[in-house]
């Protein structure tokens, strides 16, 4: 018997009909006239099709070629001198022209490819006047210049990158920076106190809080040490506070209390 099923067209505007047919399946070729749900139905066979993958976690670790480098950059540098080329020269000029034929040096200037060059020494940006020729060779640990992306990174066009020596002293010239030499933790002053070993017309009367302060008293193992000083108008029970610092830097403070008639 011949089949005599209707059949109406599959309504998908927007959507190619061939592509629709092929999502529905054979046992199912339906009448459908609704827009959505030929829309649901393909969404349904997309996502039949697709496969969920595993995360995949992407790591990496940099390699520093030159130890203790404050370069923050991840990728070499254009050139990179280690510590064993700086043992053959005895000035930073020879090093760096040896290596690097890029550089070209005009008296206290330097440029790198026609564009002038920054000197980082440490991670420290130097001033335009240093000189890298202060540099002393045996300092240095290593040396990087960066170009391009890396250089933008620091807001320069060329860095000539240095790295020195863990533990090396650096000098106030090589690191562009003032040494200040502190004696103890504060700066000696003198303490105005007032002379009464000669008689004077006072009309005032000395309420002073404190009396004496003396950061110059000096003393040894076994052996005593005294001071002296004027009482003020007023008698009471005077604070006594004694502080101080021996040679190996240990710190030490006593207060007592006496009374003063």
């Amino acid at each position: 018997m011949p089949d005599t099923t209707s059949h109406q067209r599959v309504f998908a505007p927007q959507v190619q009909k061939e592509y629709a047919l092929q999502q529905i399946p054979d046992s199912a070729i339906l009448a459908l006239t609704d827009e959505a749900e030929v829309n649901r139905l393909l969404r349904v066979a997309q996502i039949e099709k697709m496969q969920l993958l595993d995360e995949v976690k992407v790591s990496a670790q940099r390699v520093n070629e030159i130890n203790d480098s404050k370069n923050i950059n991840t990728t070499p540098a254009i050139y990179t001198l280690p510590e064993k080329h700086f043992e053959q020269y005895s000035n930073m000029r020879d090093a760096l022209e040896s290596k690097i034929p890029s550089l070209v040096f005009n008296g206290n200037l330097m440029k790198f490819r026609n564009d002038s060059i920054s000197i980082f020494v440490d991670g420290v940006p130097m001033d335009a006047d240093f000189r890298v020729r202060d540099i002393n060779t045996a300092d240095v640990a290593g040396l990087e210049v960066l170009t391009g992306a890396q250089s933008a990174l620091y807001g320069r066009k060329a860095i000539l990158f240095v790295t020195l020596k863990t533990g090396m002293t650096k000098s106030s010239s090589s690191m562009g920076q003032a040494s200040i030499m502190v004696n103890g933790y504060s700066f000696n002053r003198e303490f105005y106190s007032p002379r009464f070993d000669k008689p004077v017309q006072i009309e005032a009367i000395d309420y002073r809080k404190t009396i004496y302060w003396n950061p110059n008293l000096l003393t040894r193992e076994g052996l005593s040490q005294e001071f002296s000083f004027y009482t003020g108008n007023k008698p009471g029970r005077y604070r006594f506070v004694i502080e101080g610092i021996d040679e190996f830097g240990n710190v030490f403070r006593k207060v007592f209390s006496r009374e003063i008639r």
